[in-house]
């Protein structure tokens, strides 16, 4: 299994697998002494990543309460959610933890992150030492047309469906969901690139 932590152009973090976890992912815990991370699964499993966040990746994290965690198989986006993220140890242990966010799930959001993805590096490889999977996940893939599995398809399709007007005297109140696009760009984020420097935050 290969994870990647990717950031967007507004520094928001999150995860992407080129495999499916046994369980899902529950939450995720960063210790901020060695800068590594881990996965906490629902069975109570765990899967610790054997590469450390580097250190201008790290900044963005300190603050997240939650992180975007989506499985991408064969170009395809077969699971996402987003769970909290809580902060271990080190310098920062004095500030706190903020209480533990809900794992929530929405296709759209995390559709949204994608498209908005700057720059990234890989947090674990099974085979440290295959030069193959130097590339990340998300390598080769075009965000602005990303392909979703049946079920996903199915769940984006209800999120953007219109809202129902309340039913009752008066006048009908506003439907459907409000909201622009965004224009993303291709996720060459294995060489960072300009893009990593978007001064839109």
């Amino acid at each position: 299994m290969n994870i990647d932590l990717l950031i967007t152009n507004k520094g928001e973090a999150g995860i992407v697998t080129d495999h499916a976890f046994d369980s899902p992912v529950a939450g995720i815990m960063f210790d901020a002494a060695s800068s590594t991370m881990s996965l906490e699964l629902s069975d109570m499993n765990a899967i610790e990543m054997n590469i450390p966040v580097d250190f201008d990746n790290a900044a963005y994290l300190l603050y997240a309460p939650t992180l975007q965690v989506g499985t991408i198989e064969k170009g395809t986006i077969q699971d996402n959610r987003q769970v909290p993220l809580i902060i271990m140890k080190g310098m920062f242990e004095e500030e706190g933890i903020a209480p533990m966010a809900r794992v929530s799930t929405s296709v759209m959001a995390f559709e949204d992150f994608l498209k908005r993805c700057v720059s990234g590096q890989p947090i674990h490889r099974d085979d440290l030492s295959n030069e193959e999977t130097i590339d990340g996940v998300m390598s080769g893939i075009n965000t602005q047309v990303l392909q979703f599995a049946p079920h996903l398809s199915r769940q984006k399709t209800l999120e953007a469906a219109p809202t129902m007007a309340p039913k009752g005297p008066g006048p009908a109140g506003p439907s459907g969901m409000g909201g622009g696009g965004y224009t993303g760009q291709s996720t060459g984020y294995t060489t960072g690139g300009d893009d990593k420097k978007d001064t839109d935050k």
